[in-house]
Protein backbone atom coordinates (compact mmCIF):
# COMPACT_ATOMS: atom_id res chain seq x y z
CA UNK A 1 0.00 0.00 0.00
CA UNK A 2 2.86 2.38 0.82
CA UNK A 3 4.59 1.55 -2.45
CA UNK A 4 1.35 2.36 -4.23
CA UNK A 5 1.37 5.82 -2.61
CA UNK A 6 4.97 6.21 -3.80
CA UNK A 7 3.99 5.11 -7.36
CA UNK A 8 6.83 2.55 -7.40
CA UNK A 9 5.12 0.25 -9.88
CA UNK A 10 7.94 -2.27 -10.30
CA UNK A 11 8.20 -2.80 -6.53
CA UNK A 12 4.40 -2.97 -6.14
CA UNK A 13 4.17 -5.75 -8.72
CA UNK A 14 6.97 -7.69 -7.05
CA UNK A 15 5.36 -7.41 -3.59
CA UNK A 16 1.88 -8.25 -4.92
CA UNK A 17 3.15 -11.36 -6.70
CA UNK A 18 4.97 -12.43 -3.54
CA UNK A 19 1.88 -11.85 -1.38
CA UNK A 20 -0.46 -13.72 -3.74
CA UNK A 21 1.85 -16.75 -3.71
CA UNK A 22 2.38 -16.82 0.04
CA UNK A 23 -1.12 -15.92 1.25
CA UNK A 24 -3.63 -17.09 -1.42
CA UNK A 25 -6.42 -17.39 1.17
CA UNK A 26 -5.86 -14.11 3.01
CA UNK A 27 -8.92 -11.99 3.80
CA UNK A 28 -7.60 -9.05 1.79
CA UNK A 29 -6.44 -11.12 -1.20
CA UNK A 30 -8.88 -9.34 -3.53
CA UNK A 31 -7.49 -5.93 -2.56
CA UNK A 32 -3.91 -7.04 -3.24
CA UNK A 33 -4.87 -8.80 -6.48
CA UNK A 34 -6.72 -5.67 -7.61
CA UNK A 35 -3.60 -3.62 -6.97
CA UNK A 36 -1.56 -6.10 -9.02
CA UNK A 37 -4.16 -5.90 -11.79
CA UNK A 38 -3.93 -2.10 -11.94
CA UNK A 39 -0.16 -2.31 -12.34
CA UNK A 40 -0.47 -4.88 -15.12
CA UNK A 41 -3.04 -2.72 -16.94
CA UNK A 42 -0.76 0.33 -16.68
CA UNK A 43 2.12 -1.73 -18.05
CA UNK A 44 0.01 -3.14 -20.89
CA UNK A 45 0.73 -6.72 -19.87
CA UNK A 46 -2.56 -7.92 -21.34
CA UNK A 47 -1.99 -11.68 -21.21
CA UNK A 48 -1.22 -11.41 -17.49
CA UNK A 49 -4.21 -9.10 -17.00
CA UNK A 50 -6.50 -11.71 -18.58
CA UNK A 51 -5.02 -14.53 -16.49
CA UNK A 52 -5.23 -12.61 -13.20
CA UNK A 53 -8.85 -11.50 -13.63
CA UNK A 54 -9.98 -14.91 -14.92
CA UNK A 55 -8.55 -16.38 -11.72
CA UNK A 56 -10.32 -13.80 -9.56
CA UNK A 57 -13.65 -14.36 -11.30
CA UNK A 58 -13.31 -18.10 -10.79
CA UNK A 59 -12.22 -17.82 -7.15
CA UNK A 60 -14.74 -15.12 -6.15
CA UNK A 61 -17.88 -15.68 -8.26
CA UNK A 62 -20.03 -13.65 -5.85
CA UNK A 63 -17.56 -10.81 -5.31
CA UNK A 64 -18.72 -7.21 -5.23
CA UNK A 65 -15.93 -6.60 -7.74
CA UNK A 66 -17.16 -9.17 -10.28
CA UNK A 67 -17.97 -6.43 -12.81
CA UNK A 68 -14.30 -5.32 -12.72
CA UNK A 69 -13.02 -8.87 -13.13
CA UNK A 70 -15.13 -9.40 -16.24
CA UNK A 71 -14.51 -5.93 -17.68
CA UNK A 72 -10.73 -6.19 -17.48
CA UNK A 73 -10.78 -9.62 -19.12
CA UNK A 74 -12.68 -7.95 -21.94
CA UNK A 75 -10.23 -5.06 -22.08
CA UNK A 76 -7.29 -7.48 -22.23
CA UNK A 77 -8.88 -9.33 -25.16
CA UNK A 78 -9.70 -6.01 -26.88
CA UNK A 79 -6.14 -4.73 -26.54
CA UNK A 80 -4.92 -8.05 -27.94
CA UNK A 81 -7.29 -7.49 -30.94
CA UNK A 82 -9.34 -10.56 -30.00
CA UNK A 83 -12.61 -8.78 -30.64
CA UNK A 84 -14.74 -11.94 -30.85
CA UNK A 85 -13.65 -12.69 -27.28
CA UNK A 86 -13.99 -9.13 -25.95
CA UNK A 87 -17.56 -8.52 -27.22
CA UNK A 88 -19.33 -11.15 -25.05
CA UNK A 89 -17.36 -10.07 -21.96
CA UNK A 90 -18.37 -6.41 -22.33
CA UNK A 91 -21.95 -7.49 -23.07
CA UNK A 92 -21.89 -9.55 -19.86
CA UNK A 93 -20.92 -6.48 -17.80
CA UNK A 94 -23.75 -4.46 -19.36
CA UNK A 95 -26.36 -7.20 -18.87
CA UNK A 96 -25.41 -8.61 -15.47
CA UNK A 97 -24.18 -5.42 -13.78
CA UNK A 98 -26.41 -2.59 -15.09
CA UNK A 99 -25.61 -0.26 -12.17
CA UNK A 100 -21.84 -0.73 -12.38
CA UNK A 101 -19.76 2.44 -12.92
CA UNK A 102 -18.01 0.45 -15.68
CA UNK A 103 -21.15 0.12 -17.83
CA UNK A 104 -20.35 3.24 -19.88
CA UNK A 105 -16.84 1.97 -20.69
CA UNK A 106 -18.15 -1.53 -21.34
CA UNK A 107 -20.76 -0.25 -23.82
CA UNK A 108 -18.13 1.84 -25.59
CA UNK A 109 -15.68 -1.05 -25.94
CA UNK A 110 -18.52 -3.36 -26.98
CA UNK A 111 -19.37 -0.96 -29.81
CA UNK A 112 -15.70 -0.68 -30.79
CA UNK A 113 -15.22 -4.47 -30.70
CA UNK A 114 -18.15 -4.85 -33.10
CA UNK A 115 -16.99 -1.93 -35.26
CA UNK A 116 -13.44 -3.26 -35.61
CA UNK A 117 -14.86 -6.71 -36.46
CA UNK A 118 -16.91 -5.12 -39.29
CA UNK A 119 -20.10 -6.28 -37.56
CA UNK A 120 -22.07 -3.21 -38.54
CA UNK A 121 -25.52 -4.39 -37.43
CA UNK A 122 -24.16 -5.13 -33.97
CA UNK A 123 -22.28 -1.81 -33.99
CA UNK A 124 -25.49 0.08 -34.74
CA UNK A 125 -27.20 -1.64 -31.80
CA UNK A 126 -24.41 -1.03 -29.28
CA UNK A 127 -23.78 2.59 -30.39
CA UNK A 128 -27.47 3.43 -30.11
CA UNK A 129 -27.67 1.73 -26.73
CA UNK A 130 -24.72 3.80 -25.53
CA UNK A 131 -26.27 7.06 -26.75
CA UNK A 132 -29.63 6.16 -25.20
CA UNK A 133 -27.99 5.64 -21.79
CA UNK A 134 -25.25 8.27 -22.02
CA UNK A 135 -26.32 11.00 -24.48
CA UNK A 136 -23.79 13.39 -22.95
CA UNK A 137 -21.22 10.71 -22.10
CA UNK A 138 -17.48 10.92 -22.63
CA UNK A 139 -17.73 8.76 -25.77
CA UNK A 140 -20.87 10.39 -27.21
CA UNK A 141 -18.94 12.06 -30.02
CA UNK A 142 -17.10 8.88 -30.93
CA UNK A 143 -20.35 6.89 -31.01
CA UNK A 144 -21.96 9.46 -33.31
CA UNK A 145 -18.87 9.36 -35.51
CA UNK A 146 -19.03 5.55 -35.81
CA UNK A 147 -22.73 5.65 -36.73
CA UNK A 148 -22.07 8.37 -39.31
CA UNK A 149 -19.12 6.41 -40.71
CA UNK A 150 -21.43 3.45 -41.31
CA UNK A 151 -23.90 5.77 -43.03
CA UNK A 152 -21.06 7.23 -45.13
CA UNK A 153 -20.31 3.73 -46.43
CA UNK A 154 -23.94 3.00 -47.30
CA UNK A 155 -23.79 1.66 -50.87
CA UNK A 156 -27.52 2.12 -51.48
CA UNK A 157 -27.96 5.78 -50.57
CA UNK A 158 -25.70 8.82 -50.33
CA UNK A 159 -26.23 10.21 -46.83
CA UNK A 160 -23.62 12.96 -47.03
CA UNK A 161 -26.05 15.84 -46.47
CA UNK A 162 -27.55 14.11 -43.41
CA UNK A 163 -24.10 13.42 -41.95
CA UNK A 164 -22.95 17.03 -42.49
CA UNK A 165 -26.07 18.36 -40.80
CA UNK A 166 -26.16 16.01 -37.81
CA UNK A 167 -22.43 15.93 -37.05
CA UNK A 168 -22.19 19.67 -37.70
CA UNK A 169 -24.86 20.37 -35.08
CA UNK A 170 -23.16 18.08 -32.58
CA UNK A 171 -19.64 19.48 -32.97
CA UNK A 172 -20.93 23.06 -32.92
CA UNK A 173 -22.47 22.36 -29.51
CA UNK A 174 -19.40 20.40 -28.31
CA UNK A 175 -16.34 21.84 -30.08
CA UNK A 176 -13.96 20.28 -27.53
CA UNK A 177 -15.35 16.76 -27.77
CA UNK A 178 -12.48 14.20 -27.86
CA UNK A 179 -13.74 12.96 -31.25
CA UNK A 180 -14.00 16.47 -32.77
CA UNK A 181 -11.06 15.94 -35.13
CA UNK A 182 -12.49 12.72 -36.57
CA UNK A 183 -15.93 14.34 -36.86
CA UNK A 184 -14.58 17.34 -38.78
CA UNK A 185 -12.68 14.98 -41.10
CA UNK A 186 -15.82 12.99 -41.87
CA UNK A 187 -17.79 16.17 -42.54
CA UNK A 188 -15.01 17.24 -44.93
CA UNK A 189 -15.05 13.83 -46.63
CA UNK A 190 -18.80 14.27 -47.21
CA UNK A 191 -18.22 17.65 -48.84
CA UNK A 192 -15.53 16.07 -51.04
CA UNK A 193 -17.99 13.43 -52.15
CA UNK A 194 -20.58 16.10 -52.94
CA UNK A 195 -18.00 17.92 -55.09
CA UNK A 196 -17.86 14.88 -57.35
CA UNK A 197 -21.65 14.77 -57.64
CA UNK A 198 -22.12 18.42 -58.69
CA UNK A 199 -22.49 19.65 -62.28
CA UNK A 200 -22.64 23.29 -61.20
CA UNK A 201 -19.12 24.78 -60.89
CA UNK A 202 -20.19 27.23 -58.18
CA UNK A 203 -21.57 24.41 -56.02
CA UNK A 204 -18.46 22.34 -56.63
CA UNK A 205 -16.32 25.24 -55.43
CA UNK A 206 -18.60 25.80 -52.44
CA UNK A 207 -18.32 22.19 -51.26
CA UNK A 208 -14.59 22.16 -51.92
CA UNK A 209 -14.14 25.29 -49.79
CA UNK A 210 -16.22 23.75 -47.02
CA UNK A 211 -14.12 20.57 -47.19
CA UNK A 212 -10.90 22.58 -46.74
CA UNK A 213 -12.52 24.55 -43.90
CA UNK A 214 -13.57 21.34 -42.09
CA UNK A 215 -10.15 19.73 -42.54
CA UNK A 216 -8.57 22.87 -41.05
CA UNK A 217 -10.88 22.66 -38.03
CA UNK A 218 -9.72 19.06 -37.54
CA UNK A 219 -6.06 20.14 -37.74
CA UNK A 220 -6.41 22.49 -34.76
CA UNK A 221 -8.00 19.91 -32.46
CA UNK A 222 -6.07 17.94 -29.84
CA UNK A 223 -6.74 14.64 -31.59
CA UNK A 224 -4.09 11.93 -32.23
CA UNK A 225 -1.46 12.48 -34.91
CA UNK A 226 -3.07 10.08 -37.38
CA UNK A 227 -6.24 12.20 -37.42
CA UNK A 228 -4.27 15.47 -37.70
CA UNK A 229 -2.11 14.10 -40.51
CA UNK A 230 -5.14 12.86 -42.45
CA UNK A 231 -6.71 16.34 -42.21
CA UNK A 232 -3.45 18.09 -43.09
CA UNK A 233 -2.76 15.82 -46.08
CA UNK A 234 -6.35 16.07 -47.34
CA UNK A 235 -6.49 19.87 -47.13
CA UNK A 236 -3.08 20.11 -48.81
CA UNK A 237 -4.20 17.78 -51.61
CA UNK A 238 -7.23 19.96 -52.41
CA UNK A 239 -5.13 23.14 -52.42
CA UNK A 240 -2.45 21.40 -54.51
CA UNK A 241 -5.11 20.46 -57.06
CA UNK A 242 -6.01 24.15 -57.29
CA UNK A 243 -2.29 25.04 -57.58
CA UNK A 244 -2.88 27.42 -54.67
CA UNK A 245 0.70 27.38 -53.39
CA UNK A 246 0.19 30.48 -51.30
CA UNK A 247 -2.63 28.85 -49.34
CA UNK A 248 -0.47 25.73 -48.83
CA UNK A 249 2.38 27.87 -47.48
CA UNK A 250 -0.03 29.74 -45.21
CA UNK A 251 -1.58 26.52 -43.85
CA UNK A 252 1.73 24.81 -43.11
CA UNK A 253 3.33 28.01 -41.85
CA UNK A 254 0.49 28.39 -39.38
CA UNK A 255 0.88 24.75 -38.36
CA UNK A 256 4.57 25.34 -37.59
CA UNK A 257 3.66 28.35 -35.43
CA UNK A 258 0.78 26.71 -33.57
CA UNK A 259 2.21 23.21 -33.20
CA UNK A 260 6.01 23.53 -33.36
CA UNK A 261 6.53 20.47 -31.18
CA UNK A 262 4.33 18.18 -33.27
CA UNK A 263 5.85 15.11 -34.90
CA UNK A 264 4.25 16.44 -38.12
CA UNK A 265 6.16 19.74 -38.01
CA UNK A 266 8.89 18.40 -40.31
CA UNK A 267 6.25 17.60 -42.94
CA UNK A 268 4.94 21.16 -42.76
CA UNK A 269 8.47 22.59 -42.94
CA UNK A 270 8.99 20.60 -46.13
CA UNK A 271 5.81 22.03 -47.69
CA UNK A 272 6.77 25.60 -46.76
CA UNK A 273 10.21 25.04 -48.32
CA UNK A 274 8.62 23.77 -51.55
CA UNK A 275 6.33 26.77 -51.83
CA UNK A 276 9.22 29.18 -51.13
CA UNK A 277 11.22 27.50 -53.89
CA UNK A 278 8.28 27.87 -56.30
CA UNK A 279 8.16 31.58 -55.49
CA UNK A 280 11.87 31.85 -56.32
CA UNK A 281 12.85 32.48 -52.70
CA UNK A 282 15.72 30.00 -52.72
CA UNK A 283 17.49 31.32 -49.63
CA UNK A 284 14.31 31.11 -47.52
CA UNK A 285 13.59 27.63 -48.90
CA UNK A 286 17.09 26.44 -48.03
CA UNK A 287 16.77 27.91 -44.51
CA UNK A 288 13.45 26.14 -44.00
Amino acid sequence: VLLNELKDTAAIKERCDDYLKKFPDADNIEQVAGLAGEILVQAGEWKQVASLYQGLESKFPKSDNLDRYIFFQGLAAFQDTKFNESSPLFAKVVKNHPTSPLVENALYYLAMSDFLSNKYKETLKSCREYLAKFPEGRYAGDMRYRLAFIDFNDKEEDQSEKIIRELGEFVSARPDDPAAGSIHCLIADCHKRLVEEQDDDDKRTEHENKAVESYKKAIWTDNPDDVIQYALDSATSILQGRKDWGAIAELHGEFLKRKPGSSLALLSASWVAKTKAREGKSAEAAQM
